[in-house]
């Protein structure tokens, strides 16, 4: 003990300042230290909900989703579905043969064609009186025509393809060709108008072109007429003396009266004028035109 006392107090200056400077750059015990160290201020959060709120909020949320996207998927395979199926009708439509058309239905039409032939060729006589009978007589054949037509087209519609039938979709273009015969004879007779966008002339040729009409020189006048009578209907002068002249120099047919062209104009022109005339005269009858 004595012995190690004084190895102790045998320590010199030297080891003293030594281990005065370890000290000093030793870290501080926490056990010792009296001075506490300042603690940082707790960071403001939000309040947690709990967990088995949040479970309620994300299964609602799944809901909501589901719900929303189920419409538009059966939507969706509605429209497909609906697409679908009108595409296969019309496959089956288009690979689907047409009904057949018997031999019997065949004779049957050509028999209304056939008759339907004389409506075709119009010859009446030149003068006024014997022109209307001839016209009316066309008008009451082919009325009766069509009342046959109509008659049969009946019978068809009651057959197993009714308006797909061939013999009822066939008499029924028979039908519409009659009652265009039926408004030109018509209007050559004047019971009838052409309309405001033509002339009788131009329904005549149309007529000729595309059913095949033939027109005797008394038809043809009749045409030429209209159309002079239309210039003073409409007072186009211009066209009067023009175009409506050169058509009737190129159209004008002679018959056995020995009119020419030119005399035709003339007279239709003095004609109307006489009319108009006359129809002034009497819409001012008794009334004085000199004062």
């Amino acid at each position: 003990m004595e012995e190690h006392e004084s190895e102790s107090n045998d320590e010199g200056p030297v080891q003293t300042s030594f281990m005065t400077s370890l000290r000093t750059f030793a870290p501080a015990d926490p056990k010792k230290s009296t001075t506490a160290a300042p603690k940082a201020a707790p960071k403001a959060t939000a309040p947690k909900a709990s967990a088995h709120a949040s479970r309620n909020r994300k299964t609602q949320a799944a809901a909501s989703k589901r719900t929303a996207e189920v419409p538009k998927v059966a939507i969706g395979k509605a429209k497909r579905a609906k697409v679908t199926d009108d595409l296969e009708m019309c496959m089956d439509a288009a690979t689907e043969e047409p009904p057949e058309f018997s031999e019997a239905d065949k004779d049957l039409l050509d028999g209304f064609v056939n008759r339907f032939a004389f409506a075709k060729k119009l010859e009446p006589p030149l003068a006024d009186a014997p022109f209307k009978s001839y016209i009316q007589d066309r008008i009451t054949k082919l009325n009766a025509l069509k009342n046959d037509v109509k008659a049969k087209r009946r019978s068809a519609l009651r057959r197993q393809d009714k308006e797909n039938d061939p013999l009822y979709i066939e008499l029924g273009k028979l039908s519409d060709k009659a009652d265009t015969y039926m408004h030109l004879l018509k209007c050559l007779l004047g019971t009838a108008q052409v309309g405001s966008e033509s002339s009788l002339i131009q329904l005549m040729d149309a007529s000729g072109k595309e059913d095949g009409f033939e027109f005797n020189g008394a038809v043809i006048r009749r045409g030429l007429k209209s159309m002079v009578n239309d210039d003073f209907r409409l007072e186009a002068w211009e066209n009067l003396v023009t175009k409506t002249y050169e058509s009737i120099q190129k159209r004008f047919v002679e018959s056995e009266d020995t009119t020419k062209a030119d005399d035709f104009y003339q007279l239709l022109c003095t004609q109307i004028l006489q009319k108009l005339v006359r129809t002034a005269g009497s819409k001012f009858k008794n009334k004085d035109w000199f004062d």
